[in-house]
């Protein structure tokens, strides 16, 4: 993750700067003889990556985890890496803000129900002041005869 916040060895590239061109592997290849090694004897040409076949192996660098190698160009795999930490923290972060709205709506509802109640509480009380009133007027009005 710290590569993601820029805290680590090397950071995301920002928006302004350009992600390495994705295409076919660069790195050089010991010359076979088209004939020695194509698909007809059974065998691949070094570096081709035949449809629906799984590349294994060891990463550039010789180390047999992706992306661990040294290399200044980012390899596919570790863009790839990289594009999925940034959807598991963009996902992370939406999770949170759900909840987060979420408790704010429990919350909100919460403080209209009292606010709901509080006036309902005022209004009895302003009608039991009004009767008061009323009997109050009344009994001055009854005194007065």
């Amino acid at each position: 993750m710290s590569e993601l916040n820029g805290s680590g060895s090397r950071g995301v590239p920002g928006a302004d700067s350009a992600w390495p061109v994705l295409g076919r592997d660069t790195t050089p290849q010991p010359d076979v003889p088209a004939q020695a090694a194509g698909p007809a004897n059974g065998q691949g040409v070094p570096g081709q990556v035949v449809p629906g076949q799984v590349v294994h192996g060891q990463g550039p660098g010789g180390s047999s985890r992706p992306g661990a190698a040294p290399d200044a160009e980012a390899q596919p795999w570790d863009i790839v890496e990289r594009l999925h930490q940034m959807a598991d923290l963009i996902g992370d972060a939406l999770s949170a803000g759900e909840r987060k709205v979420e408790q704010s709506r429990t919350d909100a509802a919460a403080q209209v129900a009292a606010v709901q109640a509080e006036r309902e509480s005022a209004q009895r009380d302003a009608a039991a002041a009004w009767g008061e009133v009323q009997r109050a007027r009344g009994q001055a009005e009854q005194a007065d005869r």
